[in-house]
């Protein structure tokens, strides 16, 4: 009896031996065919990111409804959360993308003739001082199979992307299609979706007013961020020497300055530096056209005709003539008279 027990103990020890070699061997199969997570690039002015700023950039996933999903493993759970740049030392986001598309697609099951659906993978703004986020958002078409599995419900993998008429596997290998359909692979796994963010470097713009053949009290200047007003309205006046500079401007914008309500009776003419800071303004007092002038003064010399001097000859001439008539009419009457005598 002793030696049965024995013996059942040896086998109920080798049997969960067993057990445990087959659960972590399977758990190894399993494994090996988890994906690893892709790796979206990060650069910094198109080179390496310093350690200090490992996190500090943030990358979202958006589903074809626009909401975010992550997940930190292929086994974990669903977030709505960005990613961050932690993966390379900071040179990369770590993005189980394939287990993002296959979960969607699990959830929404779509119908039987979609061939694919697309997510998009974009930058958000960072709070770093100094730092522009890169404004590049990716389009993606996330080409999938299907295989039914319970109920009527499918399961899904994602077979391939598409990213600007570009295709790729999952994990960012190129691919390229043979007349029969075939795949041809070529290049690098990762960086197939990248981000830059570039350092900001700030620059002054400055304005200067010229007057020419007059000048007014003041003049108003608007700054403009690539065709757009920046800030409000300048004034430019004898009290800042008709001259203002805008100071702390980044340089990835083209600026641009217009003079405000340009007085009347004056021509405006702008003149932007070489190294595109400085615009200068000048005003110049608009003369009347000789033509007007000419006939303004014709106008002048026929008033002139009508009340000028001659006006007053003939009157003169009128009592001229009547003196003479009346002198040569006395003495014709003295003359007649005295020849009656």
């Amino acid at each position: 009896m002793t030696d049965s027990r024995r013996t059942i103990r040896k086998l109920a020890v080798l049997v969960f031996a067993l057990m445990l070699i087959n659960i972590f061997s399977l758990g190894s199969v399993f494994a090996s065919y988890q994906p690893d997570p892709v790796e979206f690039t990060k650069t910094l002015d198109n080179g390496p990111v310093p350690a200090e700023y490992m996190g500090k950039f943030k990358i979202v996933i958006k589903d074809p409804e626009g909401n975010i999903r992550k997940h930190e493993d292929y086994d974990s759970p669903l977030t709505h959360e960005p990613y961050e740049n932690i993966g390379n030392g900071g040179n990369a986001f770590f993005v189980y993308f394939d287990s993002i598309v296959s979960y969607y697609l699990k959830e929404k099951q779509p119908a039987p003739e979609t061939k694919y659906v697309t997510f998009t993978v974009e930058e958000i703004p960072t709070d770093v001082p100094g730092i522009k986020y890169d404004k590049t958002v990716y389009t993606v078409k996330c080409y999938f199979n299907g295989y039914p599995y319970f109920a009527g419900r499918y399961s899904y993998d994602l077979d391939y992307v598409e990213i600007n008429g570009n295709y790729y596997t999952y994990d960012g290998v190129r691919i390229t299609f043979n007349p029969d359909g075939s795949r041809n692979y070529t290049g690098d796994r990762n960086g197939f979706i990248s981000f830059n963010n570039t350092t900001i470097k700030y620059v002054t713009h400055t304005v200067k007013k010229i007057w020419k053949n007059g000048s007014e009290s003041s003049a108003k200047a608007q700054l403009y961020k690539d065709g757009t007003a920046y800030g409000t309205p300048v004034e430019l006046n004898a009290t800042n020497n008709w001259s203002y500079t805008w100071n702390n401007l980044d340089d990835s914008y083209t600026w641009t300055v217009k003079e405000l309500d340009v007085p009347a009776g004056y021509s405006t003419k702008s003149d932007v530096s070489t190294d595109g800071k400085t615009t200068t303004i000048t005003n110049t007092k608009v003369n009347q056209p000789a033509s007007i002038q000419g006939k303004n003064a014709h106008v002048k010399s026929n008033r002139t005709v009508k009340t000028g001097d001659n006006t007053h000859l003939a009157a003169w001439l009128v009592v001229l003539g009547t003196v003479i008539i009346s002198l040569s009419f006395t003495i014709y009457i003295r003359k007649k008279a005295s020849s009656l005598r």
